[in-house]
């Protein structure tokens, strides 16, 4: 946590988290920023001493979206820090049972999907695609410029499981989009 000094006495010093998205009014987040007390971060403002963990990625990646969404894909990754630094445009999914959209204008992507509970872990109040189902849609869903064999391995050791064993978890599910992509590429890590 941060703290911002008034340097009155007797003026109480406030504590502030560590990542702000509008807790603030705009014009002071800027001020800040100016002042170097805080830096860009995602979708948010990272206090410029604060080290980002999971929990602070997630709320970058958030910044002002509602809390229905999920983030997936590359915004995912990040989260789970397969990826060491956040993508130019964050990806949120929202269940088929649970509509949500993104504030008009927003630069980010949202799309509706079928998804279990099993495949969500919520962290800080914030919900994100587990390890497992990440590697599972990078491998399906990225072309072969930006898929990444790194990621996906990474995201599989974070899970404490192998690209078979995935393989298996996706076989579950029918109907896959790209499902015969993602077998081939998660063979490839299996070698």
């Amino acid at each position: 946590m941060a703290f911002i000094d008034a340097s009155l006495p007797g003026v109480p010093v406030e504590r502030l988290p560590d990542v702000l998205t509008n807790e603030l009014p705009a014009a002071e987040l800027n001020a800040l920023r100016l002042d170097a007390t805080l830096v860009p971060f995602a979708n948010a403002f990272l206090v410029a001493d604060a080290l980002g963990d999971a929990a602070d990625r997630i709320h970058g990646a958030f910044g002002r979206h509602s809390s229905r969404l999920i983030a997936e894909l590359d915004t995912a990754a990040w989260v789970w820090g397969a990826r060491h630094s956040p993508p130019t445009r964050f990806e949120f999914c929202a269940s088929l049972t649970e509509r949500a959209r993104l504030a008009p204008g927003a630069l980010d992507a949202v799309r509706e999907v079928a998804i279990s509970r099993d495949e969500i872990v919520t962290i800080a109040g914030r919900r994100v695609t587990n390890p497992v189902r990440t590697a599972i849609d990078l491998a399906r869903f990225r072309d072969d410029g930006s898929y990444s064999p790194d990621v996906v391995a990474e995201l599989l050791a974070l899970a404490r499981t192998d690209a078979p064993a995935a393989r298996a978890v996706m076989d579950e599910r029918r109907h896959l989009t790209h499902a015969e992509r993602a077998r081939r590429r998660l063979g490839a890590l299996a070698c």
